[in-house]
Parts: C-alpha cells; sequence; structure tokens
C-alpha cells in the first residue's frame, strides 16, 4: 500500500529531530559525566514535553493502565540510551553510530512478532536498502581494523546494548502511544528516564556539582539536544499511532546522512566518497519506500 506523503513529512521531521539531538549530544557528552548527560537531557526533555501537553489536555486520554506500561517502557529505554550515550565517550561515533543505528533490524523483527506488522516483500527490501546505507555512510573501515573491535575496551558492548534495546524499545512503544495521546506518553517515557537515571546516580547530583554545570557553556548543546530530541519524539509518536513502527523507525534511522551533512556544512567537514554513495543509497530507499 502507497504511504500518504503527508507520512513521510512527519516522519522526516521526526529523522531531522534524532539527528540534531544526537549532533549536540556529543559535544555535551565530552565534557560531562555520561549519565549526568542523561540526567541533565532528559529532565529538559520532560519539562518540553510538558509544556507541549498543556495545549492537548482536552483531547489527551489518562488511563492508568497504559500510563503504568509507559513507565516500565522509560525505565527499559534507560538501558540502551545510557549505553550509546557511554559508547560514544569511550570509543569513536564512527564506530559506535553503524552498530547502534542498525537497530531497525530489531525494530522491525520485534514489530513483526509483537504487533503483527505487515509489510510488502518490496518494504522489507526498501528496509534493508535503507539499513545498508547507514552502514556504508557511517561504517570506517580504517578505524574498525585500527580498533581491536572484540576487545571490552573498544566499547562494542556498549554499541551491542543500544543497538538491541533501541530496537526493542522503539517497536514497544506503539503500545502506550495507542491507548494515549502521543505527548502525554513522551511525558511519561521522558520523566521515567529521567526518574530512573537520577536514583541510580544520585551521587552525581550534588548542590555544588549541578551549579558547576549550569554555569557551564557546554550545558546549551543538552538544552539543544533536549528541544531536538522532543520535535523528533513527538512526530515520531504522532506516526507509529497511524502507520507501521518498522518503517517510520527506518526512515528515522536514516539520521547518519543528516548529522554528515551537519557536519560539512557547518564544521566544514569533508565527506568520502563511500559517505556520498551511503546517503544516496538511504535517500533512495525513503523514495522506494514512498512508493511500494
Amino acid at each position: 500500500m502507497p504511504i500518504d506523503s503527508t507520512a513521510i513529512l512527519l516522519w522526516l521531521l521526526s529523522m531531522l529531530g534524532f539527528a540534531f539531538s544526537t549532533a549536540f549530544i556529543k559535544p555535551a557528552s565530552e565534557k560531562f559525566w555520561p549519565n549526568k548527560t542523561v540526567i541533565y537531557q532528559k529532565f529538559l526533555t520532560t519539562i518540553f514535553f510538558l509544556l507541549s501537553l498543556l495545549f492537548f489536555l482536552n483531547t489527551t486520554t489518562f488511563d492508568r493502565k497504559y500510563i503504568g506500561i509507559a513507565f516500565l517502557i522509560a525505565f527499559l529505554g534507560y538501558i540502551p540510551f545510557a549505553s550509546f550515550i557511554k559508547g560514544i565517550t569511550i570509543w569513536k561515533i564512527g564506530l559506535i553510530s553503524p552498530i547502534s543505528n542498525s537497530s531497525v533490524i530489531f525494530t522491525v523483527f520485534f514489530s513483526l512478532l509483537f504487533f503483527n506488522e505487515q509489510l510488502s516483500s518490496r518494504q522489507l527490501i526498501s528496509i534493508a536498502w535503507i539499513l545498508l546505507g547507514i552502514i556504508i555512510s557511517s561504517i570506517n573501515f580504517q578505524d574498525f581494523q585500527a580498533s581491536e573491535i572484540f576487545k571490552k575496551s573498544s566499547g562494542i558492548i556498549y554499541a551491542l546494548i543500544a543497538c538491541i534495546g533501541r530496537g526493542l524499545v522503539f517497536a514497544l512503544f506503539h503500545i502506550p502511544v495507542n491507548h494515549l495521546w502521543p505527548i502525554l506518553t513522551g511525558v511519561i517515557i521522558e520523566w521515567g528516564i529521567f526518574l530512573l537515571s537520577s536514583l541510580l546516580h544520585r551521587k552525581l547530583l550534588t548542590k555544588q556539582s549541578i551549579q558547576q554545570d549550569y554555569k557551564s557553556k557546554n550545558i546549551k548543546w543538552i538544552l539543544f539536544s533536549a528541544l531536538a530530541l522532543t520535535i523528533g519524539s513527538i512526530f515520531y509518536f504522532i506516526g507509529i499511532k497511524t502507520y507501521s513502527s518498522s518503517i517510520i523507525y527506518a526512515i528515522t534511522s536514516i539520521n547518519p546522512a543528516i548529522i554528515l551533512l551537519y557536519g560539512k556544512f557547518v564544521y566544514k567537514e569533508n565527506l568520502t566518497l563511500q559517505q556520498y554513495i551511503g546517503i544516496a543509497i538511504m535517500i533512495s530507499g525513503i523514495i522506494a519506500l514512498s512508493i511500494v
């Protein structure tokens, strides 16, 4: 069945939000403790979601059962998020990114397994094509050859946890979104991750350290990242309420292309032929999804 062009636009906006959230969180995670970065970002994202919810209170459904389910998913979602932040602080993002962004494989798998989503063979091929583009655009084969990837110190375990965990969580979002208003789902998810991370790492949150962090110039990157994450999540939740989790996550997963282009135009970074090929493959995959 052809995908509505409006849906494609929503999902592309979601992808842009996730892309810029990742781009902005990198400089912040290098200055703060990884777990503290998670706490600050999730706190700010919760605030942004709450402000958005104020405009939709009249149309929001409050169901205690699904609010509880959303909190459980939030606690589960803390694991891949924290693993990704930890991974990019000890390992090159060019090595972490292609592995963690391959989570689309698991989102498709869990969506088909748990929710009986139906995808045509052409849609599956398009998603596989997008995944190929993600890998080609993100991976640096020289880095992999020199990284001693299978050693614990390489960060591979964090990348794998982020990959599988993110794939599962993004599929499970389907449950609360279908019974609660998407923005309420976002409030619960972000608040849940914030609460869990705050409890687990409360020793990091001394009054003195918070005051120092607040004065740091790098705190602005967490603010920008939280705002971008809020925008990306809202469009993602709206998308999966009306269509397949597998397809929307495949589209949002092409955010490495945006990060690469952001680096080229903002930081004047040079892109390799391999990266251009990967970006072209991802774009062609999106086009294929929109016409199948």
